[in-house]
């Protein structure tokens, strides 16, 4: 008895097969068929699970026990930038005469968009998005095509100025973009070099939410800060730009840092980190170049008003570590920039900064949770030890560590430099026989936290030490 079942692929001639029952095509990933309709004896067609359009579908509707469901999506996605206030056409075909069109944007059906061609009027923000078509036969009830998303996106353009001092421009420097997200840290979108004669501007800006900030180069302006618009260095003081469409003359006039202090005895230092989401397992990463101000706090008359100074600002370095040296006696508000990421107004940030043993140093920790930057004071006795006879000066320290101490046999002792991780440092050490203290040379290490572990006979004892600018 002949095989009248075709199960599988197409064949490229169906004149030979005009005798075939059934057809079973089903989930073979094809994209056309022929027309069936001259075979006459076929009783069953099954060409459902593939990804078919109506051309194919259409000229086979009149089939006896044509099954033709759950056809693929049309097309492919694609993204397109076009100029904010343009018309653009999003366009599909469905493949059939009788093929009726619906659009959709965002997934909201688009109003007399029922053509195979939608004109997509002077796009802004309130038109731009995701389109997508649902085609519908009536020959092929039941079943709708889906097209893949058309993403089209307005764009808008940002020149503006860089400037130093009102209509004196930077002449070298950078302007960064960050668009504004709900929750969590804010995305870099564009980073643009200045000219030298400090304009600037960014082409392609998808209408959005942002942040602007320029930042001069401190090296050709000196103690130039990273300046938010118009005029900050603290993002969340900064204007946000709401863009609908171009805008111009957007100038930055930069902030500066100021002098270091110079005379003070206190130090305030600390790390900056987050939750590292790229692992398994819970972890912190430490936050690098982020920057890190100091301002004083001096209250007014009015209980709840107070006046804030800048009086230091710096960067974390690539340890997330930051300090702050040379305070003189009085309160401070730590403030760390991670744009998205706001302080924790409750936590640790009003430090107050003494002159004496307990109260000159001052350690914090601050760390990024559930979306607020949280300061907390860290015990810097905790690694040290209290009754250690050794004393290191002086600390903080930029060049040469000096050490000595009560024990007999001082010069018989290991000592040995770790940074905060707990890596060894290899730096130059020798006993000064006269001054009766050991020298530590410290002048090629990066600014930052250390420890000191001195060993002598069965007896440890650890010391930090403060490498500053």
């Amino acid at each position: 008895m002949p095989n009248n079942n075709l199960v599988g692929k197409v064949p490229e001639d169906f004149a030979n097969l005009i005798k075939l029952q059934t057809i079973n095509l089903a989930n073979n990933k094809i994209t056309a068929i022929p027309d069936l309709t001259s075979i006459q004896d076929l009783t069953a067609v099954n060409v459902s699970a593939n990804a078919l359009d109506f051309s194919s579908l259409e000229k086979n509707a009149s089939l006896v026990g044509f099954n033709y469901g759950n056809q693929a999506g049309l097309g492919v996605f694609t993204q397109t930038l076009i100029d904010v206030g343009s018309d653009y056409d999003v366009t599909v075909n469905g493949g059939g005469p009788s093929d009726e069109y619906q659009w959709k944007r965002n997934g909201v059906v688009v109003n007399a968009a029922n053509a195979k061609t939608y004109t997509i009027p002077a796009i802004n923000r309130a038109n731009m998005g995701d389109y997508t078509c649902e085609i519908t036969n009536p020959t092929t009830p039941g079943l709708t095509l889906l097209t893949a998303a058309q993403r089209v996106l307005a764009t808008a353009t940002l020149p503006g100025r860089l400037l130093i001092a009102a209509n004196d421009p930077a002449t070298v420097g950078t302007m960064t973009l960050l668009k504004v997200n709900a929750i969590g840290a804010f995305d870099t979108t564009a980073v643009r070099a200045i000219n030298n004669n400090g304009t600037y501007l960014i082409e392609k800006v998808i209408l959005d939410d942002y942040l602007l900030a320029g930042f001069a180069n401190p090296q050709v302006h000196t103690n130039a800060l990273p300046t938010y618009f118009t005029k900050t260095i603290f993002w969340e003081e900064a204007d946000t730009l709401v863009i609908e469409g171009n805008l111009n003359n957007l100038d930055i006039i930069s902030e500066f840092k100021p002098t270091d202090p110079e005379n003070g005895v206190g130090v305030i230092l600390g790390f900056f980190e987050e939750d590292d989401a790229g692992g398994r397992t819970e972890k912190n990463k430490r936050v690098s170049n982020s920057g890190a101000s100091l301002r004083r706090v001096e209250r007014t008359s009015r209980a709840a008003e107070v006046i804030l100074t800048l009086i230091a600002y710096t960067f974390t370095d690539s340890n997330g570590e930051f300090v702050f040296s040379k305070l003189d006696p009085a309160l401070y508000r730590l403030n760390l920039q991670y744009p998205g990421y706001p302080m924790d107004t409750t936590s640790y940030i009003d430090i107050e900064v003494g002159s004496g043993l307990f109260d000159k140093e001052i350690g914090v920790e601050a760390r990024v949770i559930n979306n607020k930057i949280v300061v907390t004071k860290r015990l810097i006795t905790g690694w040290e030890t209290p009754d250690s006879p050794y004393t290191v000066y002086p600390n903080p320290v930029k060049e040469t560590i000096r050490i000595s101490g009560a024990a007999p046999g001082l010069q018989n002792i290991s000592i040995v430099l770790h940074n905060s991780t707990g890596q060894v440092m290899t730096v130059p050490i020798e006993y000064d026989v006269v001054g009766k203290a050991w020298i530590v040379n410290v002048g090629k290490l990066p600014r930052g936290n250390y420890f000191i572990k001195i060993t002598e006979g069965n007896t440890t004892r650890n010391l930090r030490v403060v490498i500053s600018d």
